[in-house]
């Protein structure tokens, strides 16, 4: 006997939400492992070693917020921003949520609204890591069309208010529930969703360009990996458009291998496995049902039940929700072909409530992508695609002040990272990078924000270690003297190597710093030097570390000065530092 088709899509509507739970639980274990041990480190399914993370556990707080909502009534956008407020502040202090490795983006944001209750400036402008993309599910399950995208939305700017988080929660939340409606989900469905985003869900982000690298990347040979560095912008998933783009490419390339393939093949990258993992989950689930999830993972799921009973009082809420009430949902009748989709189908974007007195306010219509007039708000520079690969954004110089202070949003953070594989054999696995003072306020060039660019330092970059070649007098002098104890609330270690302008450490403190640097460096992780522009002492220092990896002292000199510029150890005494490490370091 089939089910009825009510009964089809609850049952699809419960397997997105334990989906995205028990992909969450299978990559927490291989979050962090780098390559090749990813592939192949072992994951234990069974219970008692078998936890979700914060993805699962602020899905569920957000599933609550939507269930506060009355039944049957229009979304009230700026009730509904409260409601999620409030349901993260709760979500913050709840006693099991250091145990599931939250992110520091989603707490600053629940923390924030917890003090002034605003929602609307309670998200960082600045970040686009994938905390608001991966708990999207409960939106999926409860609105559909413009209420839809104004709840993804709103659910995004709690936390995250860059435009490319906005973007992939609002497609997150299209993609999975379109999947529940059509039980399928394949390449036709998400070119619909790349159509959106270059149309009435475009809101300067490039979330677009992840999804067409999505749909490449999905036509990969079966026994394959995902390519971590293929998905824009190269990050393994930290950042919310390519979290989404390497989920939807693992749903799409091994559909038809099943659930547990599709969520291995999605967590096991370079990156952030279990939010990768978590939202291929979902989408797999909401295509295929509960029959396609693992019964030996399911029986090892904590909460199993409540998630369960969650999503289905999240889709009933939904049916209540339209019964009388307008058309349904692309996909309730015979979906569209994708040239009907475009030619036809309406804008959805609604616009947003006006802000608070005094409050910053968030864009309510999608942000153009004119060229030639000013900078489309929050959007990241196109440089910052190439970033990883060591390009480097020049300082004006002192004749060519700007006409505004640079900010961290239109100027954002720089790491030029060392080439390490100069030192062939002896080449560590992790990455030497420099920069210069986060946070950085001089009154004349710079204005930054230092919670932006740490958290850029965390998300985009990797960050394990900063050495910080400056001491306390002028770290306040720059306007940062709380550096120190914000990045280590971010878990950063911070090793301070305070070096005066044009000198060199002394020799005691120099090998400390250097000997925790490559230490760092040969663990496969990253360490970044920190001065004022992050050229003169941070490059004695980085030519230093290449000498102990068995470079000649000009040679390291050259391919600092190559990779950062020409004032990397500029001073006689820091090249004289430099040149008498061969001796010392071989």
């Amino acid at each position: 006997m089939h089910p009825s088709p009510d009964d089809a899509l609850t049952d699809r509507a419960t397997a997105a939400f334990l989906g995205l739970a028990l992909g969450d639980a299978y990559g927490r274990p291989l979050e962090f492992v780098l390559l090749p041990e990813v592939r192949t480190s072992p994951v234990q399914t069974r219970a008692g070693l078998f936890h979700w993370t914060d993805d699962t556990h602020m899905s569920l707080f957000l599933a609550r917020a939507v269930l506060d909502q009355p039944a049957r009534a229009a979304l009230d956008q700026d009730a509904f921003g409260r409601a999620v407020g409030r349901r993260f502040a709760e979500w913050a202090e709840d006693p099991l949520t250091p145990s599931t490795a939250p992110g520091s983006t989603c707490l600053r944001g629940a923390r924030a609204f917890a003090r002034h209750g605003d929602w609307q400036r309670s998200g960082d402008r600045g970040s686009d890591g994938c905390g608001a993309v991966m708990r999207v599910v409960p939106i999926a399950l409860a609105f559909q069309g413009a209420e839809l995208v104004d709840a993804a939305r709103i659910s995004s700017i709690v936390t995250h208010a860059h435009p490319n988080a906005v973007e992939a929660a609002i497609a997150g939340a299209w993609l999975c529930r379109q999947a529940l409606l059509e039980g399928r989900l394949d390449e036709g469905l998400v070119a619909r969703a790349v159509a959106h985003l270059r149309r009435d869900w475009d809101w300067g982000g490039e979330v677009a360009e992840s999804l067409e690298a999505a749909l490449a990347m999905a036509d990969g040979h079966e026994d394959g990996w995902l390519d971590e560095e293929a998905m824009p912008p190269g990050d393994g998933g930290w950042r919310s458009a390519s979290a989404l783009g390497l989920a939807v490419a693992a749903a799409l390339r091994w559909r038809r291998a099943g659930f547990a393939t599709v969520v291995e093949r999605a967590a096991r990258i370079e990156g952030d496995s279990d939010s990768v993992a978590a939202i291929a989950g979902m989408l797999h689930g909401a295509a295929h049902g509960t029959r396609a999830l693992p019964a030996s993972w399911l029986e090892a799921l904590p909460s199993r039940a409540e998630i369960a009973e969650l999503a289905r009082s999240l889709w009933a809420r939904g049916a209540e929700r339209t019964d009388g009430r307008g058309a349904p949902d692309e996909g309730e009748a015979d979906a569209p072909t994708q040239a009907e989709d475009a030619a036809a189908e309406p804008a959805v974007a609604a616009p947003a409530p006006s802000p608070a007195p005094g409050a910053s306010a968030t864009p309510s219509a999608p942000a153009s992508r004119t060229r030639g007039g000013p900078p489309v708000q929050l959007r990241l520079t196109g440089a910052d695609a190439a970033e990883e690969d060591g390009g480097a954004s020049p300082l004006p110089a002192p004749a060519e002040l700007p006409a505004a202070p640079l900010t961290s949003l239109d100027h954002p953070l720089r790491v030029r990272w060392l080439d390490l594989a100069v030192a062939g054999p002896r080449a560590p696995r992790g990455r030497i990078g420099i920069c210069g003072v986060p946070g950085r306020k001089d009154g004349v060039v710079h204005a930054r924000t230092l919670g932006v660019d740490l958290d850029r330092l965390v998300a985009l970059h990797q960050a394990d270690l900063l050495v910080l070649l400056l001491d306390g007098p002028e770290l306040a002098g720059l306007g940062v003297p709380d550096l120190v104890a914000e990045a280590e609330a971010r878990r950063v270690v911070v090793h301070s190597l305070p070096v005066a302008p044009g000198a060199v450490p002394a020799v005691e403190a120099a090998e400390a710093a250097l000997g925790l640097v490559l230490a760092v460096a040969r663990a496969g992780r990253r360490a970044i030097l920190v001065s004022r522009d992050g050229e003169e002492r941070a490059g004695a220092l980085a030519a230093a570390a290449l000498v102990a990896l068995g470079l000649a002292s000009e040679a390291a000199l050259r391919t600092v000065r190559a990779g950062v510029g020409p004032r990397a150890a500029a001073s006689e005494a820091q090249r004289a530092f430099v040149m008498s490490r061969s001796s010392s370091s071989r």
